[in-house]
């Protein structure tokens, strides 16, 4: 069974850039399956049984969708030493050498799954490593 609806009646923006506007959008099964005229999205929607909505003049645009990065957490990360997966001593002697040889250490270092390495190893975390 198809379930969506049709958008008729109104202004339906699918881009910016380039601008394109139609008369109608169609929804099936939670997809966008047509936007364009409205004689052909009517038709759609007899064929396929969809539920007509009149916008009554209103808009429609496409949604907003914020990836809500954090760049500064993130470049932090990909310049700390990753310890996900490490699960021997002879892994994390290798992950600090190799880490140790790239970034040339002046002090203390940044390091991500340092928890659950220790959780594994019976350590705590702020322990100190001096290469």
């Amino acid at each position: 069974m198809m379930v969506g609806f049709v958008f008729v009646g109104g202004v339906v923006y699918s881009s910016f850039e380039p601008l394109v506007r139609a008369d109608s959008l169609v929804v099936v099964n939670g997809r966008v399956a047509y936007v364009g005229s409205e004689d052909k999205a009517l038709r759609i929607a007899d064929t396929l049984g969809l539920k007509v909505i009149d916008l009554k003049g209103r808009v429609v645009m496409p949604g907003f969708i914020d990836s809500h990065a954090h760049l500064d957490s993130l470049g932090i990360s990909l310049n700390s030493l990753d310890l996900r997966g490490v699960d021997s001593i002879e892994k994390l002697k290798r992950r600090l050498r190799e880490y140790a040889d790239r970034v040339r250490l002046a002090g203390s270092m940044d390091v991500v799954g340092i928890r659950n390495y220790l959780g594994r190893v019976g350590g705590r975390a702020g322990s100190t490593w001096t290469p």
